[in-house]
């Protein structure tokens, strides 16, 4: 059975796009997906952030790391003018209007974004930026036109052009450097990575959208791929997609089946959280009332001290000496969380390191046995 699940999960992995595999949540979609106007929205946002004299208080950080990534070699000065290489103020300028000639009638082209640029070793960039993530359609010569026309009336700057798509995709104009949804919101977050500000959360919150809507787009492909694969090869894909939904109750159904091997362990899976096991020492258990909880995400696990018991007289002193708060209590005990959060949730992709794992579970039973005076 084994032999035979693995052969139809490279069967249909092989044909599909898996960098999508997992979507952040991000309430700010919710807002987005009723917004008709997607495009001048972005627009805006990024026009914000590559201001730098915008509202978000990173000052050129982002509009630095775009010019590099277009090929303009923004200069690197020495202190104290090392943090200034772009000279004030820039010109930003969102739906530009940029008149053009199409099989000779004039257009009312507006370019989405559009960049007066002086560095601070005097040369001069004119930015076309094209965004394209609400996938609108190409105009006819579009990009080619804007250049004409920005050359015409900046003689003395060099153009740079962006092409913006949502996922990466060619583009009719050869000069266009092209930054899809995913690139675009790593060059936000890089810029922003080393930084403290409030408004970092509110940043990240939106570079986490643009990857998000790049990944929705793969994930109906691969939907259309498979939609167009024999019937087995889809019923093959459910049983996938079944099994998958179970795979936190899984990774703590191995949990529990590791440590019941131990004489001197229990382990059990919560009786209301499946994606929960339980795992404690009976004798550390009958002094103080204290169990270990691990659970399970896609993406992580957590881990717990729970209490069925509060009247202990040694409780406070426990819960001092564990470093533990309780947060929340329910028919099952008292939950505790540490207070150190890096200790309450370890990260992975796709599944656990189940030696890291054990590892972290084997000191939290140590401490526990330690608060018992159990050796």
């Amino acid at each position: 059975m084994d032999t035979e699940l693995n052969t139809y999960i490279l069967k249909i992995a092989s044909k599909l796009d898996c960098s999508a595999a997992s979507l952040a949540y991000n309430p700010m979609e919710r807002f987005a997906n009723y917004v008709s106007t997607k495009e001048i929205v972005h627009s805006k946002i990024i026009a914000d952030l590559l201001n730098p004299n915008g509202e978000h208080q990173f000052g050129n950080r982002f509009l630095v790391k775009l010019l590099k990534s277009i090929g303009v070699d923004v200069p690197s000065l020495p202190f104290p003018d090392a943090h200034n290489p772009i000279k004030l103020p820039v010109s930003i300028e969102t739906e530009k209007y940029a008149p053009t000639i199409l099989d000779g009638v004039e257009t009312n082209g507006r370019i989405d974004i559009f960049l007066l640029v002086e560095l601070a070793n005097n040369r001069k960039y004119a930015v076309i930026i094209e965004n394209k993530l609400n996938d609108a359609p190409d105009q006819p010569r579009q990009l080619e036109r804007y250049n004409a026309y920005i050359h015409s009336q900046y003689k003395d700057y060099e153009i740079r052009t962006v092409y913006m798509p949502r996922i990466k995709t060619n583009c009719d104009y050869m000069g266009a450097k092209i930054i899809d949804a995913t690139e675009l919101a790593d060059l936000i977050e890089n810029s922003i990575s080393n930084s403290n500000s409030l408004n970092k959360a509110a940043i990240q919150a939106y570079a986490h959208y643009l990857k998000n809507i790049s990944k929705n787009n793969i994930n109906m492909d691969n939907a259309m791929i498979l939609s167009r694969m024999s019937v087995d090869d889809i019923l093959k894909a459910k049983t996938i997609k079944d099994a998958y939904g179970r795979l936190c109750e899984a990774f703590a159904e191995c949990v529990k089946n590791n440590y019941n091997k131990f004489k001197s362990r229990k382990a059990s899976i919560s009786s209301k959280y499946s994606s929960y096991c339980y795992i404690w020492n009976p004798e550390a258990y009958g002094k103080t009332s204290l169990w270990l909880a691990v659970g399970f995400d896609y993406d992580g696990y957590f881990f717990y001290i729970v209490s069925n018991n509060q009247e202990n007289p040694n409780y406070s002193e426990y819960l001092k000496t564990l470093n533990i708060t309780k947060s929340s209590e329910d028919a099952e005990g008292f939950w505790h969380k540490p207070n150190n959060e890096n200790l309450f949730k370890k990260s992975f992709a796709g599944k656990p390191d189940f030696n890291e794992l054990e590892s972290d579970i084997d000191k939290w039973l140590k401490k526990l046995d330690e608060v018992a005076g159990v050796k």
